[in-house]
């Protein structure tokens, strides 16, 4: 994953959807 520095900026959508995924496999898993 890339890091654009550290900025107060709402996450990119690879962001939110990697967070989506991973929310969504600790459920199943």
């Amino acid at each position: 994953m890339k890091e654009s520095g550290t900025r107060e900026s709402p996450p990119p959508s690879w962001a939110l959807a990697f967070d989506s995924w991973l929310k969504q496999s600790l459920v199943e898993g």
